[in-house]
Order: C-alpha cells, then structure tokens, then sequence
C-alpha cells in the first residue's frame, strides 16, 4: 500500500556504510509505528575529504492483506511481526 509523506535525512561517516547506516537510522525512527515497513526511494552519497555524506529518502508502508488500514488497525493493534 503506497501511504504519502516520505522521510529524508542526513548521515555522516568516514566510511559510506556508516553514513548511509546512520541516516537510514534516522529515517526509520520517523516512521510512525501505525506503518509496519518503509521503502527506500533515493540515496544519495557525497564524499568530502575524510569523511562521506548521505542522504536516505524513505516512504512509510503498509504490508497486509486486508486493503483498509482500518481494518489492519483493529486485527493487529500492535502491528504485525516480521518474519
């Protein structure tokens, strides 16, 4: 289920992995827990002397079956674990 509003944030690191590891961290924790999952739509990565720049863009979604989010809602109101 495709939700609006994504969710763009900034990550530091001396290496790619931990720029990009820090600024999806950071993505993620804006993504309210109603959404059980989240796509990554853009990356982007600078790199500076001595250190890199990341920029993580995601969406919130919502894995079900049902095609209401209210009825997800009600079925499952502390969300659905990961498998």
């Amino acid at each position: 289920m495709w939700i609006q509003g994504s969710h763009s944030r900034i990550g530091y690191g001396a290496t790619e992995e931990t720029a990009i590891h820090r600024a999806a961290t950071h993505a993620l924790k804006e993504v309210t827990r109603r959404f059980n999952a989240a796509e990554i739509d853009s990356l982007r990565i600078r790199k500076y002397p001595g250190f890199y720049v990341a920029k993580v863009t995601m969406q919130p979604r919502q894995i079900q079956q049902d095609t209401s989010l209210d009825v997800a809602t009600v079925k499952h109101p502390q969300g659905i674990p990961a498998i």
